[in-house]
């Protein structure tokens, strides 16, 4: 298909069986000449002749109050994970405090069981040494 522009009243882009009416220049320039930023230009410039304000107006402020109520969602949401994640992380932490206090406390009690062995130990040498003094002097009487 054949790009050209043409001259009318203004510039005349035509682009596929289109025509965007240009105001940038007043001379006939082949369509591949014209660089991407002007052809950019001419197809905007049709853009806002061709659109009703109030309706594109309207359109953006719902689109932009659509993506306001989602980034309060999703704002709240955010929020609600950074909550989840500070209690599992103190959860985490108080769980971590609890098991440190319960094997100091196993340590102690394991200690505990081994001074009471070594007194038991100690009770039962008396009571042999005893037990053998009252043989022996029962014995002798």
């Amino acid at each position: 298909m054949m790009l050209a522009l043409s001259i009318q009243t203004s510039l005349l882009f035509v682009c596929s069986s289109k025509m965007y009416p240009c105001w940038l220049s007043t001379t006939k320039v082949p369509a591949h000449q014209l660089s991407p930023t002007t052809a950019l230009t001419c197809v905007c410039s049709t853009f806002l002749v061709q659109i009703d304000l109030e309706t594109f107006q309207k359109v953006v402020g719902g689109f932009v109050g659509l993506v306001d109520k989602l980034a309060k969602g999703v704002d709240a949401e955010k929020m609600k994970a950074i909550g989840a994640k500070s209690a599992f992380e103190s959860a985490h932490k108080r769980k971590e405090a609890e098991e440190q206090l319960l094997m100091a406390t196993i340590a102690e009690k394991k200690a505990q069981l081994e001074r009471l062995k070594v007194e038991q130990q100690s009770l039962e040498t008396i009571i042999q040494e005893q037990d053998q003094f009252i043989e022996h002097y029962v014995m002798r009487k």
